[in-house]
């Protein structure tokens, strides 16, 4: 099976999943919901890039540098309180607010912007992860699978001491006690420090390290090219189903019990289907490139 048949396929799927729904009236709130997401992710025309993380881990500042728009708010505290969108290259790059800040607002405008990644640049600081950071991170590249198309950021790097080689060596090491060597080796991981980059004298700029990451985003974005809005469909489904899911375990009458089993099946297979197409045309990137470089 081919991309455009697996694409099809995740289309069919979609369709299936909203005649489930239709079958059961308690359900029209989330077909809902689920109609009005698709229909704002199916108005992007370019490949969005969602910066999520750690509150004041210095997204803004990232896209900042990135952007090089000066305009962007920056600070120390909570900059960002809601999701703003930057054009960089031929991609959108959307900043939110972050989590763990006591704020679950902000979490909730975090988490609903994540839906709509077709890649998703999870940032922390230098401190890595806390417990709160950890289990919010895990869920989404574990439970949600998000780690296929996940690239993560250490930021600050500039506040630890030591030579930059051996701090970046150091960190992985220590990031995969933390989430697991497997999700490393999938997810490529960028130590960077924003505020080297955005300083006005250029000398401080190489220290930055800005460059890896560019690096990493190019690479992405091309693996990523031919399946925007493909794949994201399929995580917009799956995460607000399992959410409704996660409400319905108690109480459940058996006509539910067994709508919510086929919901599961379909999901399932969405979600195989989606993980699927990822890697057959990472294969096929690969190959091209083998044959042209």
């Amino acid at each position: 099976m081919n991309f455009s048949e697996k694409a099809e396929r995740i289309t069919s799927l979609k369709t299936q999943v909203f005649e489930v729904l239709n079958e059961y009236p308690g359900y029209e709130n989330l077909r809902n919901k689920l109609s009005s997401q698709l229909d704002e992710k199916e108005q992007d025309s370019k490949l969005r890039l969602v910066f999520a993380g750690q509150y004041s881990s210095g997204k803004s500042s990232i896209i900042s540098a990135l952007t090089d728009n000066k305009s962007i708010k920056i600070d120390s505290d909570i900059a960002t309180d809601k999701s703003e969108d930057y054009e960089w290259r031929s991609v959108t790059l959307t900043d939110t607010p972050g989590i763990s800040a006591g704020r679950p607002d902000h979490d909730a405008v975090t988490h609903q912007r994540i839906q709509h990644a077709d890649i998703l640049v999870y940032v922390v600081t230098y401190s890595l992860f806390d417990n709160v950071l950890i289990e919010d991170f895990k869920r989404l590249a574990i439970d949600y699978n998000y780690k296929h198309k996940m690239i993560l950021v250490v930021n600050k790097m500039y506040s630890e001491e030591g030579e930059y080689d051996q701090l970046c060596e150091t960190y992985l090491k220590n990031l995969e006690q933390q989430i697991g060597k497997e999700t490393i080796q999938l997810m490529p991981v960028a130590f960077v420090s924003s505020g080297n980059a955005l300083e006005e004298d250029a000398d401080f700029h190489p220290y930055g390290h800005m460059d890896d990451l560019v690096k990493l985003l190019d690479d992405m974005i091309e693996k990523n090219q031919s399946l925007a809005g493909v794949e994201a469909v399929a995580q917009i489904i799956a995460t607000h189903i399992e959410d409704e899911l996660a409400t319905k375990v108690e109480g459940t009458t058996k006509e539910e019990q067994l709508l919510l089993q086929r919901v599961e099946i379909v999901i399932s297979q969405i979600k195989k289907d989606a993980e699927s197409a990822l890697r057959e045309e990472a294969s096929r990137i690969k190959a091209w490139a083998a044959k042209v470089l």
